[in-house]
């Protein structure tokens, strides 16, 4: 607390200056005071840090270390001596001094699990130099000699390593200390509840001299399966993605992503509209072979970790899969006449790191397995419990566009999508054709349309109906028993005047000192300061929904998106970032009856009551050998899900049986208008949306969801496998199974027939088919 508070005035001695508030000459004094106390400046950061040995020094001072091997049972396992350091029930922890490798032992079930290859497994290792050595250490990191960009890599191996310990309740906690580089890292091995827990705390990592870390790769080869090993390696890509465990690949290049998608503060404005890929939305991976499986999620610094994996060959001889956390992140810096050079931050992002590994004891296997053991993760752990369906029919998210705003010549123009008297014959015109399980959802309902003016949300367009319209449309569906939901935006603003919103003061600014801007469908828009939203924005926005009496609120940008801030004013990393994302969910899921967020984030799960755009495809990786529904399979019967809207599909076929597949509530996205008239408006990605031409699609296609869902919206999927060549199999732990066949050839199985690209329910208590 003393430190964060003296950190305080010195930023606000610093806006002093800047806004000549505080006579330079006191400020100069108070800083040099504040130097004294913390260390040092680091103002081209915009930051105050004190030096991090002496932060590391500090957190370890009550703590006793010491060289020698702590007394307690050794045992000799693969050329290596190992020492007990925890026992939970039938889980064991070991370290081998010599090393600071890892072993963790679960006797009962004939199982143990390493951080390294052990030395007797490496004596036929073909390997050579850093890659060899890399097998042999606990962690790899990267880091910068002075005055040099190259990045270079090192182990526990390379350089001359000291190690000193301490007892931990459960545990132990290892100090690798590599003087000649001026590194070093503190870690702790716990045991909790049979499950192996690797962190590092917060001030865990601390540099001495000129040289400079990166990056850290944590236990890169825990679990690691040699060439000869059968089984898969999960990673999170899209649903789920697995690479098989092989001596060799298709690629040379090994999966390496970003948890949660990249930081648009990171490389410069244009960083949001670089990939077009869908980011990893749940910070998890593990492996799975014939006799055992584990997965691991990253904890803590999930925000600022990649996620790498790869294949025998790659490196080494291994299979491997793990974290790596960045501790600066590279960036293109400005040096004026439009010239940039690379650099990094100055400093360590200062958080704990945390990884927990939990083992699949499973009567199922493979991905299935794994699922499992993730869904009862965040039932223990994130508090996630089992939904309650109260209709035996699926619900149908009914989602309808009111208007936007076009630019032209003379100015802004509002355009109207959908006036709230045509939403309710939509409505009527659904409930005409038997559906009557639905949600409705507002888009654009705000003061200029859809992104036109927020910040500033009222009042409702007179062109849309207005509030008068409004009210009505409300009342008729409370009068039919359907739930009325507004859609909003809460870390967007628009690219123009009149909304409330300074850009100034108010938008993220990146690492490079710019403003950060993206695009939505070639129409600018701001990042607005997480640190704004938290402290301004989200209040006024829940005021916006209670002055329209409606309890049931979407966050359109709620599950994914997470960018720093830089600004001087608004300073936050990412794992801050991630803190305050967290904090505004919760605050809006307390005030409100009902949540749903777009983006699949793990971050929002305890919140949500239903997720939009859940990840239901890869990214088509080329190490990526099978799609699997991981994700979905763990979420299935705890928080509900959709795909994208049933009218935004590229491939109309494919996605949709895909929906059935992976368990996806009915969702589409329409409008009363023509498309065509909201082409030079926020809404310009919309090709296919009037609702009088896609109500046969929405009234066949909830049908299919009806047959395939009933009775199981909130059941867990226990199982899915692939029955033939495009032909795969969901069950439901009521028994009831889904057959969907993606080929051109009808599929048999016992008997049943299923007709090429369609599907067919068995088990339970009725079979039904397309």
């Amino acid at each position: 607390m003393f430190r964060q508070w003296i950190r305080s005035i010195a930023r606000s001695c610093m806006q002093g200056i800047k806004h000549k508030a505080i006579p330079i000459g006191s400020t100069i004094v108070v800083v040099l005071l504040l130097v004294f106390v913390l260390g040092k400046v680091e103002l081209g950061d915009n930051e105050i840090t004190a030096d991090s040995l002496d932060n590391m020094e500090e957190m370890l001072a009550e703590r006793s270390f010491q060289k020698e091997p702590l007394a307690a049972p050794i045992v000799n396992y693969g050329d290596q001596v190992w020492h007990l350091v925890a026992e939970q029930v039938d889980t064991t922890l070991w370290i081998d001094y010599a090393t600071g490798q890892i072993m963790i032992d679960r006797e009962q079930h004939n199982e143990k699990w390493l951080s390294n290859p052990v030395s007797s497994s490496l004596k036929e290792e073909t390997a050579k130099g850093l890659w060899l050595e890399s097998l042999k250490s606990p962690f790899v990191f990267y880091y910068l000699v002075k005055n040099d960009v190259n990045v270079k890599v090192s182990n526990t191996v390379e350089f001359p390593l000291e190690m000193t310990w301490t007892a931990l309740t459960d545990g132990i906690g290892v100090l690798y200390d590599i003087p000649s580089l001026g590194f070093k890292f503190y870690i702790e091995y716990v045991l909790e509840n049979g499950q192996f827990v690797a962190h590092i705390p917060e001030y865990g990592i601390a540099e001495s001299g000129d040289n400079q870390l990166v990056s850290i790769e944590l236990l890169p080869f825990f679990g690691a399966g040699d060439e000869e090993a059968n089984g898969s390696i999960l990673v999170p890509d899209g649903p789920g993605g697995l690479i098989h465990l092989k001596k060799s690949s298709k690629t040379r290049k090994p999966y390496s992503y970003p948890v949660y998608d990249h930081d648009a503060s990171i490389s410069g404005a244009d960083r949001v509209n670089r990939s077009n890929r869908d980011g990893i939305a749940y910070p998890v991976f593990g492996m799975a072979t014939e006799e055992k499986g584990f997965i691991a999620v990253i904890e803590k610094g999930e925000a600022r970790a990649n996620i790498v994996a790869g294949t025998s060959g790659m490196r080494n001889s291994y299979n491997f899969v793990y974290a790596s956390f960045s501790l600066r992140y590279p960036y293109m810096k400005p040096k004026g006449l439009g010239r940039t050079e690379s650099s990094y931050e100055k400093n360590i992002a200062a958080e704990p790191r945390t990884i927990r590994y939990l083992w699949s004891d499973s009567e199922r296997e493979g991905y299935s397995a794994l699922a499992e053991t993730f869904r009862n993760y965040l039932i223990e752990h994130v508090g996630m419990q089992r939904i309650t369906a109260n209709d035996a029919s699926p619900k149908l998210y009914f989602n309808i566009a009111i208007g936007s705003t076009e630019k032209t010549s003379l100015g802004n123009k509002y355009v109207s999508a959908t006036t709230f008297t045509q939403a309710e014959r939509m409505v009527q015109g659904l409930l005409d054709t038997g559906i009557s399980n639905m949600e409705v959802g507002l888009s654009g309902w705000q003061n200029g349309g859809y992104l036109s003016k927020a910040p500033k949300r009222l009042p409702i367009p007179g062109k849309s109906g207005g509030k008068a319209d409004f009210d009505k449309f409300q009342s008729f569906l409370a009068d039919k028993g359907i739930e009325l939901r507004l859609d909003d935006t809460l870390y967007f603003a628009a690219d123009r005047s009149g909304t409330g919103f300074q850009s100034r003061t108010e938008a993220v600014k990146g690492i490079d000192g710019l403003t950060v801007k993206g695009k939505a469908n070639e129409y600018s828009r701001y990042f607005i300061s997480p640190q704004v939203v938290e402290q301004k924005y989200v209040n006024k926005a829940m005021n916006d929904y209670a002055a329209l009496t409606v309890k049931r609120v979407g966050i359109e940008d709620g599950g994914s998106g997470l960018h720093s801030d830089y600004s001087s004013k608004h300073w936050m990393l990412r794992g801050e970032v991630l803190a305050s994302r967290k904090r505004v969910l919760e605050n809006i899921s307390k005030q409100t009856e009902s949540l749903t967020v777009t983006g699949a984030g793990m971050f929002a799960l305890p919140y949500a009551d239903h997720i939009f755009q859940m990840p239901m495809s890869s990214n088509y990786d080329l190490i990526i050998d099978e799609q699997v529904p991981f994700y979905p399979m763990a979420l299935h019967g705890l928080v509900s899900y959709s795909s994208i809207p049933g009218n935004w599909r590229d491939d109309p076929i494919i996605e949709f049986l895909r929906d059935l597949e992976y368990g996806a509530a009915p969702n589409y996205f329409v409008t009363e208008a023509p498309p065509d008239v909201l082409q030079n408006t926020y809404y310009n990605g919309l090709y296919s949306s009037e609702f009088e031409i896609l109500l046969p699609q929405i009234l066949e296609e909830y049908q299919a969801y009806q047959a395939v869902q009933q009775e199981v919206m909130d059941q867990y999927i226990v199982h899915h496998r692939r029955l033939a060549a495009d032909v795969y199999e969901t069950e439901y732990e009521n028994g009831k199974k889904v057959w969907v066949n993606y080929s051109d050839k009808p599929f048999r199985l016992l008997g049943e027939l299923v007709e090429p690209y369609s599907y067919k329910v068995t088990g339970g208590d009725n079979e039904k088919k397309s």
